[in-house]
Parts: structure tokens; C-alpha cells; sequence
């Protein structure tokens, strides 16, 4: 299966790659990649910077480098293969996480709008589902 937008689809094998320089914990390998209004692009991988802190999802470090660069995203694609524990056919881009991140951004104008485009794609089946920012929202 392929993302129905043609972006989303080109930035995919990006979003794989950039999931192979994390240091990933639990072997929990999650790759992203954004995408701004000029064509910048911003990857991220699931890191742990150390045993005992808290892992930083791919998705935060994208969002991240947005807003240090003052870019507000068009795209996100995240790619990876969900949990045991997870309930979805794909990651969902944030998780638990990622969600009040997402809803603290927009309100802060920083790095996502609403509108913002979700291609969520699980690399193991190559199912994918399409959000935007708001839409992920309230399905959480």
C-alpha cells in the first residue's frame, strides 16, 4: 500500500531511513521525517541518550528542529511497527507523548498547525493511515 499523497509517498523512504540513526531502546525502532512549506526536511529517530533517561520520539526531534529552524510543517510521515500493547495498525505519530506536544504547538503557533498532514506507515505490513494533526488529536 502507498500513501495517497503523492508527498507523503516521496518522503517515505526517508522517514525509513532516518529510523536507522536512532538509538533506539527496547528495539522499539521508530523513523520520521517533516516536511516544511519551502521543502526543508527534519529527521528524527526514537533515541535514548543514556540508560537511565527518557526516550525522545522521533516525532519530537523533527518538531523540534522546525521550530529552532521557524519552519511550521506541512508533512510528518512516521514509520516503525507498533507495540504488542498497541491497539492500531500503525504508530500513530506521538503516542501518549507526542499528543499534548502536538496540542501545546499549535497553541504556541510552533512547528504543526491543525492542518498538518500525518502519514503513519507500518513498515513490517505497509499499512498506513492518514491524519491531520487535528484529526489525530481527537482520535485520542
Amino acid at each position: 500500500m502507498t500513501p495517497s499523497r503523492p508527498i507523503a509517498a516521496s518522503l517515505l523512504p526517508h522517514a525509513e531511513m532516518a529510523s536507522e540513526n536512532g538509538n533506539h531502546y527496547a528495539d522499539f525502532k521508530v523513523g520520521c521525517v517533516g516536511y516544511g512549506p519551502n521543502g526543508e526536511m527534519f529527521f528524527g529517530a526514537n533515541i535514548k541518550p543514556t540508560p537511565d533517561a527518557n526516550p525522545i520520539c522521533a516525532e519530537e526531534l523533527v518538531m523540534r528542529q522546525a521550530m529552532a529552524a521557524g519552519v511550521v510543517l506541512e508533512e510528518l510521515v512516521v514509520t516503525g511497527v507498533p507495540r504488542k500493547e498497541d491497539t492500531t495498525k500503525t504508530l500513530q505519530g506521538g503516542g501518549e507523548r507526542g499528543i499534548p506536544r502536538m496540542r501545546r504547538r499549535i497553541k504556541e503557533g510552533k512547528a504543526v498547525r491543525p492542518y498538518t498532514h500525518i502519514t503513519c506507515v507500518n513498515v513490517l505490513t505497509h499499512d498506513f493511515e492518514e491524519f491531520t494533526v487535528e484529526s489525530l488529536i481527537q482520535a485520542h
